[in-house]
């Protein structure tokens, strides 16, 4: 199984290209609601422009991305996505 369980803070690593792209999976059986994720902006001059919040419903898979390094790459060379349920899945995949 490739993908990963979503937990309250997640990391992804930022590519030099930022070609990057999300796949979230929100599919539950224990509740209807969806999930918030929220991706945080880095400390260079775009992040400035703030986090990037996506609202998500329940029972979808949404593709995200690709996030502009300039404005949500970390000191630490991630990109960093902060969810407020422990529900659901995600793998990052690069694309050229």
């Amino acid at each position: 199984d490739i993908w990963d369980s979503l937990a309250a803070w997640n990391i992804i690593w930022a590519t030099d290209n930022g070609n990057q792209l999300l796949l979230v999976n929100t599919s539950t059986t224990t509740t209807k609601n969806g999930i918030n994720l929220t991706v945080h902006s880095g400390p260079f001059i775009q992040g400035a422009l703030g986090d990037k919040l996506y609202t998500l419903t329940a029972n979808r898979t949404y593709i995200l991305g690709p996030f502009e390094l300039s404005r949500y790459k970390q000191s630490n060379n991630t990109i960093l996505f902060q969810s407020n349920a422990t529900r659901g899945k995600a793998i990052a995949v690069g694309v050229p």
